[in-house]
């Protein structure tokens, strides 16, 4: 489920920056803890804990799918080399997703197709697709 923002809490920004600890990565996905954000398929991307449950899946028609579910996760796959991950200006590409800062107060995940799945805003809201 989707708990709708802005809210102040669940944030990481009291920790400090330095060593990526807790960060890793495989073949169209970075791990961050006991998450993964992915490319699944070149058509879907998810966010899934380890646990076995997925939290939020991206398709490539721009529409999103919110959990909890078993399917569309990356942890089947090993950690290791980050086989399709690249960094650019503002943001991360995994696979065929972009998920980055478009302009300072907005941030999306978006498809190589031209699709966007999500929006945020830097007042702490969400905006779904297709756009």
């Amino acid at each position: 489920t989707i708990h709708g923002g802005p809210r102040r809490d669940f944030s990481t920004w009291s920790r400090p920056t330095g060593e990526a600890k807790g960060i890793m990565f495989g073949h169209n996905f970075i791990q961050i803890g006991d998450w993964r954000l992915g490319d699944v398929d070149g058509r879907h991307a998810s966010m899934a804990h380890k646990g076995g449950k997925t939290a939020l899946i991206f398709r490539s028609d721009g529409t999103i799918h919110g959990g909890p579910r078993r399917d569309f996760s990356t942890w089947s796959r090993p950690t290791g080399e980050a086989k399709g991950i690249m960094f650019g200006h503002n943001f991360i590409q995994i696979g065929d997703w972009r998920l980055g800062d478009v302009d300072g107060r907005h941030a999306s995940m978006a498809h190589k197709g031209g699709k966007t799945a999500l929006i945020f805003r830097s007042d702490g809201t969400i905006h779904g697709g297709p756009r």
